[in-house]
């Protein structure tokens, strides 16, 4: 079951050795690719990691690749999956049943001869997926400044607040508010909004954990909230925030166009069944009122 190297992640369920080496030849320089020949093997590999597509042969060892599909397409976490289905030559009807289980394309072996329609229907189904991630994207992103959006922090905020209550860890929220020490005219909006951007980007870098979420909350603030982190984990992000700020006002870039005047309040949760997450998002916006008031 080793993986190759390939943005997009293949599963291949096939039980003969030889296809699984021809499909590597075939597939392997495009695609991260790895392999399961039974279906014990199969619910191994999902459990790790899901892939892009899987590619699944009707006839297995242990288990009909119908009935794989047909669980597969049961399972919340897994039905949105696209299957292109392995059937042999002489198995007229089986397409037709693959389809009606919830497969998006076949393939015929043996494989030799079906090389270019196998790269096909392969590419067909990645350029499916290529426009499903990029329509994601665009939802969950701000694209006036290109970090994470305000819907995307609402849903991620539910998410890690249920998290913390359930294994009982702590979690933060940084606002940070920006003021600019010489704004540009209402009427110039090609420089606020290069401003905007300028800002996101220099802010986001200290927010360096995967885990952690950085996103423009609403007109020229922005939000920073950090799983697993209690107030001292909080503080620490405030005070590199607050360096890089010094770091712009003294290089190059902290020219009349780029300075500005950044506030930051935090507050901490360890939150219980039953806590509200708008009680830390409260605390939070009290803090960076009284942090405002103390520059003004």
């Amino acid at each position: 079951m080793d993986l190759s190297q390939g943005e997009f992640k293949l599963l291949l369920v096939e039980e003969n050795g030889h296809i699984q080496q021809r499909m590597e030849e075939i597939l392997g320089g495009s695609y991260g690719l790895c392999f399961a020949s039974n279906g014990a093997q199969f619910w191994a590999v999902l459990e790790e990691e899901l892939p892009d597509l899987i590619l699944l042969s009707i006839s297995l060892p242990d288990c009909s690749g119908f009935d794989l599909l047909k669980q597969l397409k049961s399972k919340e976490e897994t039905k949105e999956l696209p299957v292109i289905i392995l059937i042999e030559r002489e198995e007229q009807e089986a397409a037709e049943r693959g389809f009606l289980l919830g497969a998006v394309d076949y393939i015929r072996k043996p494989i030799q001869d079906e090389v270019i329609l196998l790269k096909a229907r392969v590419r067909t189904q990645i350029r499916i997926l290529e426009q499903v991630k990029k329509i994601e994207r665009l939802g969950l992103v701000d694209t006036a400044t290109g970090v994470s959006n305000r819907h995307f922090f609402d849903n991620q905020l539910g998410y890690e607040w249920s998290r913390a209550v359930r294994e009982q860890q702590p979690i933060s929220l940084l606002l940070i508010d920006v003021a600019y020490a010489n704004s540009p005219s209402r009427e110039n909006r090609k420089d606020r909004a290069e401003q905007l951007r300028f800002w996101a980007q220099s802010l986001g870098t200290c927010v360096t954990r995967k885990v952690d979420i950085f996103c423009r909350f609403e007109k020229e603030r922005f939000a920073a909230l950090l799983p697993g982190t209690g107030e001292e984990g909080a503080q620490v992000v405030a005070q590199r925030l607050k360096n890089r700020v010094k770091e712009i006002e003294q290089s190059q870039l902290g020219n009349e166009h780029h300075v500005g005047i950044v506030s930051v309040g935090w507050a901490s949760a360890q939150p219980k069944q039953g806590d509200a997450h708008s009680q830390l998002l409260r605390r939070t916006e009290h803090a960076l009122q009284k942090a405002k008031e103390a520059l003004a």
